[in-house]
């Protein structure tokens, strides 16, 4: 197990994690890091427990946005999913109507070719 020593609002913390994960643990305290400053620059002196978990709220706020905007770009796509098989239908019922179209149109020719190819029967 990795261990990785990273620094929050200018403390200093050991956290474990998965063998390889540590620079990805960096880069998520880091961003901690710089929430928790954004937020004690703005609240100003408050106990590092009350930065922490106003921290963590701001963080959370953003993930549940990210969440909902994730589902509805998935109800998004779902619906041009929707739109797309539909448009494909009527292409292939227009492409049908058009060879039935041409068909007949074929037909009628013939018959009229035969026409008057024997004008008399």
């Amino acid at each position: 197990m990795g261990q990785v020593s990273v620094s929050v609002h200018g403390r200093v913390y050991q956290v474990a994690c998965g063998d390889g994960e540590e620079e990805r643990v960096r880069g998520l305290a880091g961003y901690v890091d710089r929430k928790a400053n954004e937020l004690a620059s703005e609240l100003g002196n408050v106990t590092d427990a009350l930065l922490f978990l106003m921290t963590g709220l701001l963080i959370v706020d953003e993930l549940s946005e990210s969440k909902s905007r994730i589902e509805q770009l998935e109800r998004d796509v779902a619906a041009l999913k929707a739109e797309q098989e539909l448009a494909s239908h009527r292409a292939e019922q227009g492409e049908r109507n058009v060879a039935e179209m041409l068909e007949a149109t074929a037909t009628r020719i013939q018959t009229l070719v035969k026409r008057i190819d024997d004008p008399v029967g």
